[in-house]
């Protein structure tokens, strides 16, 4: 299994939060497992894009 660490700014860009998005996807996407805490911003966006 291998696992991916995601962190950043809770303040994100929407820019920023539009790439953390499309990375959570990608990492889902190549079956790779997302670590975050998920609490706004970037982690969330992230967690979103793992998600969805």
């Amino acid at each position: 299994m291998h696992l991916i660490g995601v962190i950043g700014s809770q303040k994100a860009t929407e820019k920023a939060k539009k790439i953390a998005y499309e990375v959570g996807k990608l990492i889902a996407l190549n079956n790779f497992v997302l670590v975050c805490g998920g609490l706004e911003g970037v982690m969330e966006a992230a967690s979103k894009g793992a998600f969805e």
